[in-house]
């Protein structure tokens, strides 16, 4: 990235707030400059009601600069602050150690749960924790997509689906070989 591309990034973020503070500092050091020049001149002594307007425009310099900053901050907040989102969650069960699970889509959030047991005559199984994040209406059609390689299996990667209808009517799932020979989610009982 170049410089001026650096300076035009850093403007965008950050030029609001640098620019309130700059009428805050700037605006408030001249109304005071000016107050200060007009409380000292001693030909023609000022007025009061000269005094009075020199100090409302300080003190009018020091709130915008104040409210300057507040918008500026709020609107950055606004901007870069990610909004609360809606999550479903699921969850797919009684996978083996050697089974790999990874999601097909950017916004799935996924944990692994890991279950070992000592005895020698049973597996180490692991459940597969699922956030889908919902952001209205239109994801109701919504397809989640994961990629299976089983561990038993030759197979390089199968893709297993589930719709959100799915996802939001039952929380539970296991990989069921169909009967075609492919994996597919399937509600736990």
């Amino acid at each position: 990235m170049d410089y001026v591309e650096q300076l035009t990034r850093l403007a965008f973020d950050y030029g609001p707030f640098m620019f309130a503070i700059f009428v805050l500092i700037y605006l408030t050091k001249r109304a005071n400059e000016n107050y200060a020049e007009v409380a000292a001149r001693t030909s023609p002594k000022p007025s009061a009601e000269e005094l009075r307007a020199r100090k409302l425009v300080y003190y009018l310099a020091w709130f915008s600069g104040f409210a300057l900053i507040l918008i500026s901050v709020s609107w950055w907040l606004y901007g870069n602050v990610p909004s609360r989102r809606e999550y479903i969650s699921f969850k797919i069960e009684s996978l083996k150690s050697d089974d790999l699970l990874l999601p097909r889509d950017e916004d799935l959030y996924t944990r692994t749960i890991y279950y070992f047991f000592s005895d020698s005559g049973r597996e180490n199984l692991f459940d597969y924790e699922i956030l889908v994040p919902v952001t209205g209406d239109a994801d109701q059609n919504r397809v989640i997509r994961l990629s299976y390689v089983p561990s038993e299996s030759n197979v390089a990667q199968e893709t297993v689906e589930a719709s959100l209808e799915d996802v939001q009517n039952n929380k539970v799932f296991k990989i069921q070989i169909g009967e075609d020979g492919t994996p597919e989610l399937v509600p736990s009982s």
